[in-house]
C-alpha cells in the first residue's frame, strides 16, 4: 500500500512512463506492436482479441496509476502484446506498403545488431582493460558500428532480406538476429558482468568478501550482523537470514548490547550511528566500500565497523 500511496525506494515516477518505456525494453516486439495495433482495434470485439485486451489494459492502467514504477513490474502483460502480434503480424506485414514494410524490418533487425555490437565492443574493454586505449576505443568503435549500419541498413534490408519483405514471415525473418543477441547476451553475461568493470554494482557481493576476511582477522568465532542504511535482498541471500537491518541509531544500540558484533553504516547512516555510540564506544571503520546500489542507481559509501 505505502507503494500505491507514494514512490518508494526512489523508484517514483509520472503516469505514462511504462508506455514510453515499452518502445525501449520490449525490442524487437515494439514496432510489430504499432504496426498491428490498428488491425486488433478492429477486431476488438472478436473474443479472443478482447480477453488479450482485457489482460493487456486494465493491468497496464493499474501500473501507470501507481506512483512506484520499476521497468520489470509490467512484464506479465508482454505475453498478451505478443500474442496479438503473432496472431496478426504477418496479415498485416504483407498487406502494407513495400516502403513501410522496409522500415519495419529495418527497425527490427537494426536495433538487435547494435546492441550485439556495443556488447562486443563493452567485451573488448573487459578482456582488455590494461591497454590504454580501450576507454577510447570501445566507444569509439561502438559509435562507428552504429553509424555504419544505419548508412547501410536501407541497402541491406532491401537486397539481403528480399524474401523477408516480399513473401517470407516476418517472425521467421527475425529469428537469425535475435537468436545472434541471445546468444551475445550470454557471452556478456558471463564476461562483462563478472569483471572488474561490475565491481561497483555488486556491493553485496564485496561486502560479504569484506565481512569474511575481517572474520579471519577477529579473535571472534562469529561476527553478528546489522546493516543500516543498505538493505538489498541479495545481501541476505550470500550471507545468513539472521542478519539484521536498521538505521545509524539502531547499529550503534546493536554493537553497544554485546562483543564480537558488526555492523555495515551508510555515510549517510554515519552521523546518527557515531552520535549514539559516543561516549561509551569510540570505533573507526576497519574497511569501507564504495560503490552504486544496482537497484537505485545511487552511489555508496559504507563503512564496517567491529566491536572486539
Amino acid at each position: 500500500m505505502d507503494k500505491m500511496a507514494q514512490g518508494q525506494e526512489s523508484h517514483g515516477a509520472p503516469p505514462l512512463t511504462y508506455f514510453v518505456l515499452f518502445w525501449i525494453t520490449a525490442w524487437p516486439m515494439a514496432p510489430l506492436a504499432l504496426l498491428v495495433a490498428p488491425a486488433v482495434w478492429m477486431k476488438r470485439r472478436n473474443p479472443d482479441v478482447f480477453v488479450l485486451l482485457a489482460w493487456l489494459f486494465p493491468t497496464l492502467v493499474m501500473f501507470e496509476l501507481v506512483p512506484t514504477k520499476l521497468p520489470h513490474y509490467v512484464l506479465p502483460i508482454y505475453p498478451a502484446i505478443a500474442i496479438l502480434i503473432g496472431a496478426h503480424s504477418d496479415e498485416i506485414y504483407h498487406a502494407s506498403a513495400r516502403w513501410l514494410r522496409i522500415v519495419f524490418t529495418s527497425a527490427v533487425y537494426c536495433l538487435p545488431v547494435m546492441l550485439v555490437v556495443a556488447s562486443v565492443a563493452l567485451w573488448g574493454q573487459t578482456i582488455f582493460p590494461l591497454l590504454p586505449f580501450a576507454s577510447i576505443a570501445a566507444p569509439i568503435g561502438t559509435y562507428g558500428a552504429v553509424a555504419v549500419i544505419f548508412a547501410g541498413g536501407g541497402f541491406w534490408v532491401l537486397h539481403l532480406s528480399r524474401s523477408t519483405l516480399d513473401s517470407g514471415s516476418l517472425a521467421e525473418g527475425t529469428f537469425p538476429i535475435i537468436a545472434a543477441a541471445c546468444c551475445f547476451f550470454a557471452m556478456i553475461y558471463s564476461t562483462v558482468l563478472t569483471s572488474p568493470a561490475f565491481a561497483p554494482f555488486a556491493l553485496s557481493q564485496r561486502l560479504v568478501a569484506a565481512r569474511a576476511q575481517i572474520l579471519k582477522t577477529t579473535a571472534c568465532a562469529k561476527l553478528p550482523t546489522l546493516s543500516a542504511g543498505f538493505a538489498e535482498p541479495s545481501f541476505v541471500f550470500l550471507t545468513e537470514t539472521a542478519i539484521q537491518f536498521g538505521d545509524g541509531r539502531i547499529a550503534a544500540a546493536f554493537l553497544k548490547a554485546e562483543r564480537c558484533r558488526m555492523v555495515f553504516v551508510t555515510s549517510a547512516e554515519e552521523p546518527a550511528f557515531l552520535t549514539a555510540l559516543e561516549p561509551e564506544l569510540v570505533l573507526h571503520p576497519v574497511v569501507r566500500v564504495e560503490g552504486t546500489n544496482i537497484g537505485s542507481g545511487k552511489r555508496m559509501d559504507i563503512g564496517a565497523y567491529v566491536r572486539q
